[in-house]
């Protein structure tokens, strides 16, 4: 159960919130040339309550899937090792939750949403725990890197990749959008 919703949490924050920052780039070009900004800005406004409560949702099953863990593994133990390793566990992870419970949130703030590097840099973390950060920053050292690397994955290749997770991501938000504009009205909206 704890390995179904750790497959959800991470499905939703690389092809959902991560894509938000693509989308953001999108939406600021189009914002910066389009001369009629009253509907783009309400369709980004319904992006940003779309990705603040998936957000959300996506901290408490990751808190969830958490607490199943330690559960589990505090029923597997026999042999004492539990206790020992709780501590450092939660002395690891409590700041990331933290972090992670406040990330949705800040889009809330009229600065952060208004500009571009800042959405980014949220949706950044929503894919990189500070973990994983870590370790592509050693992985990619140039003193740890092996002479023979290569990657698995071509720029060619994940471009398209990425504009069609952007793509299926407008898509959603443009439901919601058109969801919200109907049950409210035009005027509502924006």
């Amino acid at each position: 159960m704890a390995q179904t919703i750790t497959n959800i949490v991470n499905y939703v924050a690389e092809n959902f919130l991560f894509i938000f920052g693509i989308y953001s780039i999108i939406f600021f070009i189009l914002y910066h040339y389009r001369s009629d900004k009253k509907i783009l800005k309400a369709f980004d406004k319904t992006a940003i309550s779309v990705v603040i409560w998936t957000g959300t949702i996506w901290i408490l099953l990751k808190i969830s899937a958490l607490i199943m863990i330690i559960f589990q593994a505090k029923m597997d133990d026999n042999t004492g090792t539990f206790s020992q390793n709780l501590y450092w566990l939660l002395d690891k992870v409590w700041l990331q939750i933290l972090f992670w419970i406040i990330l949705p949130h800040l889009l809330r703030i009229k600065f952060i949403n208004r500009y571009l590097l800042p959405r980014m840099i949220i949706a950044f973390f929503y894919a990189f725990s500070f973990e994983r950060i870590s370790q592509l920053l050693i992985d990619f050292h140039r003193d740890y890197l092996p002479s023979s690397l290569q990657m698995n994955i071509e720029i060619w290749e994940l471009i398209p990749v990425l504009l069609l997770k952007t793509l299926i991501f407008t898509i959603i938000i443009g439901v919601f959008y058109y969801i919200k504009r109907f049950l409210y009205g035009e005027e509502e909206v924006v």
